[in-house]
C-alpha cells in the first residue's frame, strides 16, 4: 500500500507546487503524474509531460520533498527534450498504446516486464542525466524544497539497488530498477550537493 502522505505529496505535486508553470523550461507545458502499482522501484517521463512512478519508489522515500526531488528529475528529462529525443531515436512514441494498457490495470507489474519497460526508461547520456538534476534542484528550490533531497534520495535508491542487484546475483547495471535506468550514481550525488549549494530556497511553510 501507498502510504496517505505520499499520495498526498504527488497531489500536490501535481497541482504543479514541484513546477509551477512559471519555473519550468516550458512554462506553458502540463505534467500528468502517475503511479504504477508495482512494488520496482523507479520513475520515468514520456514525451507530453507524462511522468510515472511507482509504488515502491514512494515507498522508499522518507519525505516529500524526496519524492519531489525524483519527480523535478524526471521533469528535467521532459523540459530539456530528453525524452522527446529518445522517442524519436528509439521509437519509443509506439510503446503508447501498451502504456495504456498498463495503467488500465492488465496486469500491471507483469507486463512491464513482458513488454521491457526498459525500452522506454532506456538509459540517458552522461550529459542529459546531469542536465536533469540541474534544472531538478532549480525546481526543488523554486518549489520551496529543500534542494538537498535529490542527493539524499540518490544515495539511498543506490544503496537500494546495490541491495537488490546482491539478492539477485546480478550486476546493478543489468537490473530493472531506477540505476539500471539512471546510471553514474555516486557522480551523480556528488553534483547535486554541489548544485544544492548553489541555490536559494525558501520554505512556504
Amino acid at each position: 500500500m501507498v502510504g496517505p502522505t505520499r499520495i498526498q505529496s504527488l497531489r500536490l505535486i501535481s497541482n504543479h507546487r514541484t513546477v509551477p508553470r512559471s519555473t519550468s523550461e516550458t512554462p506553458g507545458a502540463d505534467f500528468t503524474f502517475t503511479i504504477l502499482n508495482t512494488p520496482l522501484v523507479n520513475a520515468f517521463a514520456l514525451p507530453g509531460g507524462y511522468i510515472y512512478v511507482t509504488r515502491g519508489l514512494l515507498a522508499l522515500a522518507s519525505n516529500e520533498a524526496e519524492v519531489a526531488g525524483v519527480l523535478a528529475h524526471e521533469i528535467g528529462h521532459v523540459t530539456a527534450r530528453h525524452s522527446a529525443s529518445r522517442a524519436t531515436n528509439t521509437g519509443l512514441a509506439r510503446l503508447g498504446p501498451v502504456i495504456l494498457d498498463v495503467l488500465s490495470g492488465n496486469s500491471m507489474a507483469s507486463q512491464i516486464g513482458e513488454v521491457g519497460a526498459l525500452a522506454v526508461i532506456q538509459s540517458y547520456s552522461r550529459d542529459d542525466e546531469f542536465e536533469a538534476d540541474s534544472l531538478g534542484v532549480k525546481y526543488l528550490s523554486r518549489a520551496g524544497f529543500d534542494p538537498n533531497a535529490m542527493s539524499t534520495f540518490l544515495e539511498k535508491l543506490g544503496a537500494h539497488s546495490s541491495f537488490e542487484a546482491a539478492r539477485l546475483g546480478v550486476a546493478r547495471e543489468k537490473g530493472i530498477d531506477f540505476f539500471a535506468s539512471h546510471p553514474r550514481t555516486p557522480e551523480r550525488v556528488k553534483r547535486a550537493i554541489q548544485l544544492a549549494g548553489t541555490v536559494r530556497w525558501k520554505s512556504p511553510s
